[in-house]
């Protein structure tokens, strides 16, 4: 799956709520022995939310990156911008840059 716009925080802390930095930038999602247990509605399409399963770990609403887990269960529950649900499961996963980071901003964080 390609993300033309994604947004990354670079923090000690936890993801989107530490202080640090805001990146964009463009990202490929790679899954291997994948299979569509429920299609996309349409294509091209927008998600706006998702939660993905890698093993024993929850991500909601984001990704690690970078991310090469080559023998893991990954269970992706994707939305798209109408509310359809989108479900995958593969044995690998890889999160990859296709553009450099521009940066954005500083996140002040929470505290």
């Amino acid at each position: 799956m390609h993300f033309a716009y994604a947004v990354l925080h670079r923090s000690l802390g936890a993801d989107g709520i530490d202080r640090g930095e805001v990146y964009s930038l463009s990202l490929d999602v790679i899954l291997g022995d994948a299979s569509i247990v429920r299609p996309f509605a349409a294509l091209p399409t927008t998600l706006s939310d998702g939660v993905a399963r890698i093993g024993d770990t929850v991500y909601e609403g984001r990704l690690p990156y970078p991310l090469d887990q080559q023998r893991a269960i990954v269970d992706l529950e994707l939305w798209d911008d109408r509310g359809n649900l989108i479900r995958i499961v593969a044995q690998s996963i890889a999160v990859q840059a296709r553009s450099v980071e521009v940066y954005v901003e500083d996140l002040p964080g929470a505290g």
